[in-house]
This record gives C-alpha cells, sequence and structure tokens, in this order.
C-alpha cells in the first residue's frame, strides 16, 4: 500500500484491521499506526484517501489544503 495507496487498497486495509478487532484478534496495533504515520508524512498527494484507515488507527486526522 505505501507504493500505491489507492483508495481500494486503504479500504482493503481498513477492513482486515476491522475484522481483526471484531474477531478480538490481537495484532501489532503500534507498529501498524507506526508505519501509517510513515506513509502519511511520506505520501502527502494520497493524504486525503489516507484518512479513513487513520481513522481505523485511531487518529484524528485533518488534510490541509493544497
Amino acid at each position: 500500500m505505501a507504493e500505491d495507496p489507492t483508495t481500494e487498497r486503504i479500504a482493503a486495509a481498513a477492513r482486515l484491521i476491522g475484522d481483526a478487532r471484531g474477531l478480538g484478534l490481537r495484532f501489532g496495533l503500534w507498529g501498524a499506526q507506526n508505519r501509517f504515520f510513515e506513509i502519511w508524512r511520506a505520501r502527502r498527494e494520497a493524504r486525503s484517501r489516507l484518512v479513513p484507515l487513520g481513522t481505523t488507527l485511531g487518529f484524528k486526522l485533518a488534510v490541509e489544503a493544497p
């Protein structure tokens, strides 16, 4: 997803996290949050698409106007 953060890939990642939580599965949330923030900083042009995944990971994000 980091190389090509399409709407579909972002939605799939958010679904995966939501499903894991719904099933009570433990996963590396802290690691996922750190990786997400790396992508957020590196892929400024994709921020509007990344917001739903960030929300799923517990971030409250605002996208600045260009």
